[in-house]
């Protein structure tokens, strides 16, 4: 939670791969130890089940990086921050319906050394406590297991991180209060939740999946703000099976979304009402004047690209890539915002 919190929380007006697949055919034998190859996936007919075959005791770590960085005119590139961390899945209990694991991150690294400094301090003195979740027997997600404690617990986390940034940008008292109150307004209890959620649920996005070797779906969907009020981002889909690397040893699937000015146009409407409602007076008038501009004259649209590998005998993850690409166009410029994130399974002999 902590480095998406600084990923997310202070806006810019404070601050004046098709992928590389990598095939992991190498998998150590026993790496999947207990699982009957009479439970493979693929079907006679091409087609491919994504389904969970977990045991209680599994337990599995991953390498998770992201980055984020801004590009201007399609040439320089500037503001990049690089961070990584582990992630550790293990299945605690397992009935014929569900499954329950425990997720847990450690070993938070990145490229800025004071933020990597400020969240190694946040960890000394909020702890690090495991979050588990429950999926059903295909591993579909279904709900996080929090307490009303845990959110809670949130609160005063969220006052921290404020303060250290308060502290960086030499706010007075009033500024201070001011960004207390947007981490508040911002950090409802349902965005907290899909934080936590957002550390592990996209190693799950495909399971439950049934499809053949030849699927190409298009759709429409509504994406949730990252504001917590309910505004949504309307989006168009693409999901498909990548032939080339697909085999009888894992599925990869690609899923796409693309939305254009009119599908953002309410989120970035209450984007800028958020931001001067709660600044009030501390709000910086000419970036929310610049902002309002391209709003209304400008041009901006965004695409989500997902890849996912899994394998077709446990239905454990195996790699995971995602780049968003935020492309803003205004006043004689072209901003564009990308931020990606990599998860993949670490195998016996890299953890050695």
């Amino acid at each position: 939670m902590y480095s998406e919190i600084h990923r997310i929380f202070v806006p810019d007006f404070y601050k004046r791969h098709r992928y590389t697949m990598k095939k992991t055919i190498l998998l150590l034998i026993g790496l999947f130890a207990g699982v009957i190859s009479a439970f493979a996936q693929m079907m006679p007919d091409s087609t491919y089940q994504v389904c969970a075959y977990w045991e209680v005791g599994d337990k599995y770590n991953y390498q998770v990086e992201e980055s984020k960085f801004k590009v201007k005119n399609g040439a320089d590139t500037t503001d990049i921050e690089i961070s990584s961390h582990i992630l550790t899945l293990e299945v605690v209990d397992a009935t014929d319906s569900t499954y329950r694991v425990r997720a847990k991150t450690d070993d938070y690294k990145n490229s800025d050394m004071d933020k990597s400094s400020r969240t190694d301090d946040l960890l000394q003195r909020f702890g690090n406590k495991p979050i588990e979740f429950e999926t059903n027997e295909y591993g579909v997600f279904k709900r996080i297991l929090i307490t009303d404690e845990d959110i809670q617990a949130a609160y005063p986390l969220l006052d921290a991180i404020a303060d250290q940034t308060a502290n960086e940008q030499d706010m007075d008292a009033v500024a201070r209060d001011a960004l207390k109150k947007m981490m508040r307004t911002m950090f409802t209890k349902d965005k907290i939740i899909s934080t936590y959620m957002e550390e592990f649920t996209p190693l799950l996005t495909f399971h439950g999946l049934h499809v053949s070797a030849d699927t190409e779906i298009e759709y429409e969907t509504e994406v949730p703000s990252f504001l917590g009020d309910g505004s949504t981002i309307h989006m168009k889909g693409l999901l498909w099976v990548d032939d080339e690397w697909t085999d009888e040893y894992s599925i990869v699937l690609h899923n796409d979304l693309e939305t254009d000015k009119e599908g953002m146009q309410d989120f970035m409407k209450n984007y800028l009402s958020t931001l001067a409602s709660t600044l009030g007076d501390n709000v910086n008038t000419q970036g929310l004047d610049e902002a309002e501009d391209i709003l209304q004259n400008g041009d901006f649209s965004r695409t989500d690209s997902t890849v996912g590998e899994i394998h077709l005998d446990s239905g454990w993850p195996i790699y995971y890539d995602y780049e968003q690409v935020v492309r803003i166009k205004g006043q004689g410029e072209t901003l564009e915002q990308v931020k990606t994130k990599t998860i993949e399974l670490i195998l016996e002999d890299e953890e050695e």
